[in-house]
This record gives C-alpha cells, sequence and structure tokens, in this order.
C-alpha cells in the first residue's frame, strides 16, 4: 500500500511538470513562426515580413515595446499603438521591414517584443529573427 501511494505521488508530480510545460505557462507570445529568411536578395530593397503574435496565456497581457536591433529595422503592430492589451486567445499581426540599402553579405536582425502581465514586476521578451545574404548591386 505504500509503495502504491508514493508511486501515485511520484506519477501526480510527474503530471504536473508535464502540465506547466505547455505554452500558457511558458513566458512570452506564441507565434508559429520566429524566423524568417528571405535568402539570396539584391542590396538596395526594403524586405518586408508579417508575424502573428497571440497570446496563448489565459490571462490578459500588456506588449509594451516592439523594437528592432538597428536603424534599418522596423517593427510595428498593424494598425495599433502601443502599450497594446491582449486578451486571451487575442492575436496581433506585426509588420516588420528591414532596408538593406548599403549592406552586403550576411544579414540577421533581431526584432524584441516586450510585454507584462498581472503578475508584478514580470517582464517577458520574445524575439523574432530576419535572415539575407545581400547581394551587391
Amino acid at each position: 500500500m505504500e509503495s502504491f501511494l508514493n508511486l501515485s505521488l511520484l506519477a501526480t508530480g510527474v503530471g504536473l511538470l508535464l502540465v506547466l510545460q505547455l505554452p500558457i505557462f511558458q513566458g512570452g507570445l506564441f507565434t508559429a513562426q520566429t524566423y524568417r529568411d528571405f535568402g539570396k536578395v539584391r542590396s538596395g530593397k526594403t524586405l518586408r515580413a508579417e508575424f502573428v503574435l497571440t497570446n496563448l496565456h489565459p490571462w490578459p497581457v500588456v506588449v509594451q515595446q516592439i523594437a528592432g536591433d538597428c536603424g534599418c529595422t522596423n517593427a510595428l503592430p498593424q494598425e495599433k499603438s502601443l502599450p497594446l492589451r491582449l486578451l486571451p486567445l487575442q492575436s496581433l499581426p506585426v509588420n516588420v521591414s528591414i532596408n538593406t540599402y548599403g549592406r552586403e553579405g550576411d544579414v540577421t536582425r533581431t526584432v524584441t517584443i516586450t510585454t507584462t502581465d498581472q503578475r508584478p514586476q514580470y517582464v517577458e521578451e520574445t524575439y523574432l529573427y530576419l535572415h539575407a545574404y545581400l547581394l551587391r548591386n
């Protein structure tokens, strides 16, 4: 009987650990695509991509900031201003562009989305990556 109880407690603990790995208990926003590879393109073009972020938490989150890692990278939510509250299961399309003028070779840019939620002082960052190999004009 005691070994059955120990085994039952162990199974419950393992089950709880597995449940805590579900997306709703993880930080950040969900996006089906975090990486966009444009392949080989001529320098001088503006590359554009759209990412859709979805709040899978059972509570609202607030998108505080969306920022590119350099001046050539812009990222804006579609038709909305920040900060922006996302309800559970609500999605937010984000338009990202890279100005490739004057650049050559392997280029990778990062967009950081900063969110907060109801937990005191809780800040989470979600990252989007864009890559291209830029050919000289």
